[in-house]
């Protein structure tokens, strides 16, 4: 008798439960590849968490079964047996894996697409946010010159604010943004901290862009997305 076949077999309780929780990482990690380049919303991994979990019951789960009970009788090296168990849950996610492997959100393009004019070559100390649920919001920060940012405030038509509300610490209410009152990164240099503060606002990107910065303008904040 081979070796196959008198090794033991992984149980099928076992083989469906990983199978499942296959389904739920690997979507995450594909999330987390194709914005490298973003520090992601929370609320992002979450969602795309519960969608997951649910896809593996509701697909995943049965097609594994099937899989299991076909082979059930069939001399297999436990190992094999895995594979082919647990199948489904990587064959579903090979399109969301190659397209964040070949074709992940890049900052630059994206700021260029929302802002109408590219992100400053000169920009040092990058950080970028991005959130996608119902709609699409996006924060930039960064440091350079203060022609640059004067060259970012003319090109994109913005208007200083006067007496912006900033009482509260959510950029949503700071300015009634539709943005889900997010807050700002952990570790992002907080713009009431600049000295001498600057609120401007555009009326002609997307449905709402913001640029804040201190009084040199040497620090910018940028906020745009859909509401």
């Amino acid at each position: 008798m081979s070796e196959a076949s008198n090794s033991p077999k992984p149980r099928g309780i076992y083989l469906l439960l990983l199978a499942c929780g296959i389904a739920v990482v690997v979507p995450l990690l594909c999330t987390r590849l194709e914005f490298r380049e973003y520090d992601l919303d929370p609320r992002i991994l979450k969602t795309r968490a519960l969608w997951s979990l649910i896809g593996s019951w509701l697909v995943v789960l049965p097609l594994s079964a099937i899989i299991l009970h076909f082979i059930s009788e069939k001399c297999l090296a436990p190992w094999v047996r895995t594979l082919i168990a647990v199948s489904p849950a990587f064959i579903l996610n090979v399109p969301a894996l190659m397209e964040a492997v070949i074709s992940p959100a890049r900052v630059r393009v994206d700021f260029a697409e929302w802002m109408k004019q590219p992100l400053p070559l000169n920009a040092t100390g990058l950080r970028a946010w991005f959130s996608h649920g119902k709609d699409s919001s996006y924060m930039f920060c960064f440091n350079t010159t203060p022609d640059t940012t004067n060259d970012l405030l003319e090109s994109g038509s913005f208007k200083l604010l006067e007496n912006p509300m900033m009482n509260d610490p959510e950029l949503g209410a700071y300015f009634d943004l539709p943005i889900g009152g997010v807050r700002i990164p952990a570790g992002w240099p907080h713009p009431k901290t600049w000295d001498g503060l600057e609120v401007y606002y555009s009326e002609t990107i997307k449905d709402y862009g913001f640029i804040l910065t201190n009084r040199l303008h040497t620090k910018v904040f940028v906020l745009v997305g859909d509401t």
